[in-house]
């Protein structure tokens, strides 16, 4: 069985100090396979940046650490 891998779905992905995104659909494409993935029952593994730079939109104490509303991992 293959595992599906959703990486960095967290709000600091969006933020404007990483520039524009050069996939704008990416989270529609990943959600509609996600659906796929989970109706099957198939395992589904996350991965959360945690940057360790204090000024990142990834450091745990921001805002953006957080994961985006649409990519709750399931138990």
């Amino acid at each position: 069985m293959q595992t599906l891998i959703i990486i960095d779905q967290q709000h600091g992905i969006d933020h404007p100090k990483l520039g524009e995104r050069n996939n704008p659909l990416a989270e529609a494409v990943m959600l509609r396979l996600l659906g796929r993935w989970r109706g099957k029952g198939w395992p589904v593994l996350h991965v959360i940046h945690r940057s360790t730079e204090p000024d990142s939109v990834f450091w745990p104490q921001q805002s953006g650490f957080s994961l985006k509303q649409d990519f709750p991992p399931r138990r």
